[in-house]
This record gives structure tokens, C-alpha cells and sequence, in this order.
């Protein structure tokens, strides 16, 4: 069973991730991390629909080499100011 946060940040990647620039900024991913480009994902909702491991598709590891690939390739500066606004969106979340 998903978190309530888990809940909500699906609820917005399925908003935001299915966008023009979301399927930008996943093929330029894919370009460049042969882990991603191996899922052939469309865009960034799709991906993440990947990682869930009810999906199906991925182990636990395999899920944590795609989230290191996303990771080395974002701009962690822009991942920031996100990571700092989920516990005021969500100040019941728990990290299990």
C-alpha cells in the first residue's frame, strides 16, 4: 500500500508527466542512460508507472539503477526546492 505522499507525487507525475516536455526530457534521458532507454518509456509518467514494483517490470534493483540514472543526470539543484516542499505538503509522510 502506497503512502499518502507516494499517492499524491503519482497523482502529479501522471499531471506533469505526460506533457510535451516530459517527452522531451525522457528521450534525452534514454539518449544518454542505457537503463532508461531499455524500458522504452515515452515520457517521465511512464517511467515512473516503471518503477512501482507492482508494475511488474523491475526488480527492486533494477527500479534503484533507473533512479540513479535519473538522478546522475538531473540538475540537483533543481531537485532541491522540490525535496524541501514535500513534508509541508505532506507533514504525516513516512519514508519506509
Amino acid at each position: 500500500m502506497d503512502s499518502p505522499t507516494i499517492r499524491y507525487l503519482r497523482t502529479e507525475w501522471q499531471a506533469i508527466g505526460t506533457t510535451p516536455q516530459s517527452s522531451a526530457a525522457c528521450h534525452r534521458l534514454a539518449q544518454c542512460e542505457p537503463v532508461v532507454d531499455r524500458l522504452e518509456v515515452d515520457n517521465l509518467a511512464e517511467l515512473v508507472a516503471v518503477l512501482s514494483l507492482s508494475s511488474g517490470r523491475l526488480s527492486r534493483n533494477e527500479a534503484a539503477e533507473v533512479i540513479t540514472a535519473m538522478l546522475r543526470s538531473a540538475d540537483v539543484e533543481a531537485l532541491i526546492p522540490g525535496l524541501l516542499a514535500l513534508p509541508r505538503r505532506a507533514p504525516t509522510a513516512t519514508i519506509t
